[in-house]
């Protein structure tokens, strides 16, 4: 969406929004809501599964992507 209103104007909008990303963010004592019961229903109900930081890190870049209308 980001990309096909700022693209007209000549901005290049690079994202990746895999799902749920876990990163080093806040303590663990900071997320309660982060049980493993609440890990599984993300995964089982919307995720098929839930990335880590590291694994997007690698991802390869490209100058530009085609959007598909």
């Amino acid at each position: 969406m980001l990309a096909r209103e700022l693209g007209a104007r000549g901005i290049t909008v690079n994202a990746v929004l895999p799902g749920l990303v876990e990163t080093e963010g806040p303590p663990e004592e900071l997320r309660p809501h982060r049980s493993d019961e609440w890990r599984s229903h993300k995964i089982s109900h919307i995720l098929l599964r839930i990335w880590q930081a590291s694994s997007l890190a690698g991802l390869p870049d490209r100058r530009f992507v085609p959007l598909v209308a």
